[in-house]
C-alpha cells in the first residue's frame, strides 16, 4: 500500500537532493545535473569545505607548470580558483547551469576571470593540455564512459587529474551510504581504475590519496593520467 507523504517529507527529499520518481528514466548525466541544480545554493558547507580544502591540497601536488586547463565538472569553483591563483589560465565546465554561476560569482569575488562553459558541444573540437576533474567521477557507475568523453579533449601529450572515493578507506563507505537516498557514489580501487583508464586509452602516471594522505584511510584517491600513445 502507498504511502502518503507530508510537506515536510517531500521539503526534506528537496533539500537533500533526494531523487523523485519523475527523475527516473533519465540519463545518469541528466540525473546528477537536476540533483545539483537543487543543492547549489547549500552546496559549500563547513563539510564539503573542509574535504575540498584538503583534496585541493594534494590535487595541486600534481599539477604541471602553468598552461591552460579546462576544470572539468567544476562545481563551484574551488579548484578553478586554486588553478587560477596558481597562475592557469581556466575554462571552467559543469552540466549544472546554477553549480557553474556559483562558480563565476566565486571567481569574480575573488578578482579572477575564467572562462565558463555549462553547454558540452562548446567544448567539441577543442584541447588542453591540462584537465582536472574532481569529484565528478564519484557519480559514475561506470567511469569509462565519462572518460572516454574527456579524452578526445586532451592533448596528445595531456594530463588529465581526476579523484574517485578510495575502496579502502572506511570514511569512503560511509560516505556511498550516506549517498544512496540522494545520488549514489561508488568507491573504486586502484586495480580498477587501472583496467578502466586503460579502456579508454589512458595509462597511469602517479596516484595519491587525500583526506588523510593515507591509502587505508583516506576518502579520495587522486590520479594522474596521459593518453596511450598510438
Amino acid at each position: 500500500m502507498w504511502k502518503k507523504c507530508s510537506a515536510l517529507q517531500i521539503s526534506r527529499g528537496k533539500r537533500f537532493g533526494m531523487m523523485p520518481l519523475s527523475d527516473r528514466g533519465i540519463s545518469s548525466e541528466e540525473k546528477i545535473q537536476k540533483v545539483f541544480e537543487r543543492r547549489a545554493d547549500w552546496y559549500d558547507n563547513f563539510l564539503t569545505r573542509t574535504v575540498g580544502h584538503f583534496e585541493l591540497k594534494r590535487v595541486l601536488r600534481f599539477v604541471p607548470g602553468r598552461s591552460d586547463v579546462l576544470d572539468f565538472g567544476c562545481g563551484t569553483g574551488r579548484t578553478t580558483l586554486g588553478l587560477l591563483k596558481k597562475g592557469f589560465t581556466v575554462t571552467a565546465f559543469d552540466f549544472s547551469p546554477a553549480m557553474l554561476e556559483k562558480a563565476r560569482s566565486r571567481i569574480l569575488k575573488a578578482g579572477f576571470s575564467a572562462e565558463f562553459i555549462t553547454e558540452e558541444k562548446a567544448l567539441v573540437g577543442r584541447t588542453w593540455p591540462l584537465i582536472v576533474c574532481v569529484g565528478v567521477l564519484d557519480y559514475y557507475r561506470e567511469p569509462s564512459g565519462l572518460l572516454q568523453k574527456i579524452c578526445p579533449l586532451l592533448q596528445p601529450d595531456g594530463t588529465l587529474i581526476f579523484t574517485v572515493p578510495n575502496a579502502r578507506s572506511p570514511l569512503a563507505w560511509i560516505y556511498s551510504l550516506a549517498s544512496l537516498r540522494s545520488l549514489p557514489v561508488y568507491p573504486r580501487s586502484i586495480p580498477e581504475m587501472k583496467i578502466v583508464l586503460h579502456h579508454a586509452l589512458l595509462d597511469i602516471i602517479s596516484y595519491d590519496f587525500a583526506f588523510p594522505p593515507l591509502s587505508f584511510f583516506g576518502l579520495t584517491l587522486i590520479f594522474c593520467a596521459r593518453k596511450i600513445p598510438p
